[in-house]
């Protein structure tokens, strides 16, 4: 058995998720949004103290690998024409990202696009 080879530059270890901010933006893999990839997300709230584990609330945001990124909204039920953030509150192990920022054209940072092909490849 062959040791694995890699070419170019080694990945060094992925930071932990534990390094997440309110306003830091983050990716996350989630079954149900699968359709949609990449899946990026701001951090509005950590719940540390959450009974079933840690969770935290994102705005979703909808854009692609390379092109700027706006905030979701949704239509709000009753209210003809009105829309409010989309909004959710998922579980951080579901975060395999640290957080970073947009750059300031709405893109996604290089090293996080390099994080996605990656990702994809598995």
């Amino acid at each position: 058995m062959c040791p694995p080879v890699i070419i170019g530059k080694a990945c060094g270890p992925r930071k932990s998720t534990q390094e997440i901010q309110v306003d830091d933006f983050v990716l996350v893999d989630i079954p149900k949004y699968a359709g949609d990839w990449p899946q990026v997300c701001c951090i509005l709230v950590i719940d540390c103290q959450h009974v079933t584990g840690q969770h935290v609330t994102v705005r979703w945001y909808n854009g692609s690998k390379t092109t700027a990124w706006t905030p979701c909204t949704r239509r709000v039920k009753g209210a003809r024409g009105k829309t409010e953030p989309w909004t959710e509150t998922v579980s951080r192990s579901q975060i395999w990202t640290s957080g970073f920022s947009l750059t300031p054209s709405g893109l996604l940072p290089k090293k996080i696009r390099d994080d996605l092909d990656v990702y994809e490849q598995y």
